[in-house]
């Protein structure tokens, strides 16, 4: 009887232990998922190469040139230009993540007769944020 005491108590450690392991692995597989979503930094540079990369399967892709940010309750909101172009603007929002990173959302693009320093796009606000 007491042997098989002594290996229940093994038996139990083990499923105790693949039990550790395979929370540690899902979070570490989480972490990671979660990570590789939200990877841009503000830097200018880095937030053009998201653009690029985020409009590249589209029919009109974009070689962005990053000119202005702007980041309001956790959301990015990014101005910029084609590059190759002429007179193709357009606005990107970025996501902030909890690693402090952003992830792009989506674009508007259209091409306009004024300069880079104007630009005409609609822009959806919460009542909360209108009304006191």
């Amino acid at each position: 009887m007491v042997i098989e005491l002594k290996f229940l108590k093994k038996i139990k450690r083990t499923r105790l232990l693949a039990a550790v392991i395979c929370v540690v692995l899902t979070l570490v597989r989480s972490y990671l998922i979660y990570a590789s979503e939200y990877k841009f930094t503000i830097d200018k540079s880095d937030l053009s190469a998201a653009i690029t990369e985020y409009t590249a399967p589209f029919k009109t892709p974009v070689d962005a040139y990053v000119l202005e940010t702007k980041e309001m309750d956790g959301v990015l909101i990014v101005s910029f230009k084609d590059q190759s172009n002429a007179n193709v603007y357009g606005i990107a929002e970025f996501l902030k993540g909890f690693n402090q990173r952003y992830r792009i959302v989506r674009t508007k693009i259209e091409s306009s007769d004024y300069s880079s320093v104007i630009q005409i796009y609609l822009v959806e606000a919460k009542m909360s944020d209108i009304l006191p």
